[in-house]
């Protein structure tokens, strides 16, 4: 590793994708290139149009046009509103204890029982909170332990202009960290719907082959996200995400592995993004 008088310089590089936002709203008369709007500006004729600020700005951004006509009569970019939600509630980040206190020896060489944070001389034998096993445990060959958390949660009871119309789901990600990490699951609990599931989450865990791909790295996981699509966009492979109504209940499960060893610090939060129409 450098010494502490070593200077470590390293770069970082970042690309965005953007596409040009067309606003439904504006009829053809209003088209035209930056070059024209530039000039139209100059010539002071611009108060008496319907055009925003954004717009222009967005004149003088670098792109090829300025406004583009929808003869659907619908934008091109609709914003995705940000959903956020806890299962380890309102904790950040939470600790998954092991299935089981487990004996092991002193540095003076006495066997001792390990203690567990947060469980103070819980007994051996005896299943953590939230730990369910199958299997001759715990000190069997086919012992297997997973530990699992549960939280409730509602969807805003009203959209960001004031109506109660309801949400729908374009994205959906649950995030957790290696190395013990399962799956999330998202259910909808609203009435008629209870136990209905929207999302479910398998971490993938690298192999560490990575003559055929770099990033393999073995015991890291990526968590591939569930992805809707708005209603009429099917062609794009993507099943068309569920409106919920304003204010429905979601249930969110979250299971890690913990037969033999605990995981401190480990996270079970839902980033969703969706529209509200």
């Amino acid at each position: 590793s450098p010494s502490d008088k070593e200077l470590i310089r390293y770069h970082m590089k970042f690309r965005f994708w953007f596409q040009e936002y067309t606003d439904a709203s504006l009829s053809p008369s209003l088209e035209t290139t930056s070059l024209e709007a530039t000039n139209t500006i100059r010539r002071g004729t611009w108060e008496n149009t319907t055009v925003g600020i954004a717009q222009l700005f967005s004149a003088f951004s670098g792109g090829s046009t300025l406004l583009k006509h929808n003869s659907n009569s619908e934008p091109s970019h609709y914003n995705l509103n940000r959903y956020y939600y806890q299962t380890e509630a309102a904790a950040g980040e939470y600790d998954v204890p092991p299935a089981f206190a487990r004996r092991a020896k002193s540095k003076l060489g006495k066997e001792i029982v390990l203690p567990i944070p947060g469980y103070p001389g819980w007994p051996e034998n005896k299943p953590t909170p939230g730990t369910s096993c199958t299997g001759r445990c715990p000190d069997g060959p086919d012992c297997e332990c997973v530990h699992e958390i549960r939280a409730r949660f509602h969807l805003p009871a009203k959209r960001n202009d004031g109506d109660s119309k309801g949400i729908r789901l374009l994205w959906a990600n649950g995030h957790c960290h290696a190395p013990t990490c399962l799956d999330l699951e998202l259910y909808r609990m609203d009435p008629g719907h209870e136990m209905e599931l929207l999302c479910r989450q398998v971490a993938v865990y690298g192999q560490g082959n990575l003559t055929h791909d770099r990033f393999d790295d073995a015991g890291y996981i990526y968590i591939p996200p569930c992805l809707w699509s708005l209603p009429g966009e099917e062609k794009e492979g993507l099943q068309v995400g569920i409106l919920l109504p304003a204010g429905a209940e979601l249930l969110s499960v979250k299971r890690n592995r913990n037969t033999y060893f605990g995981h401190y610090g480990e996270m079970a939060s839902w980033q969703m993004r969706g529209v509200e129409f």
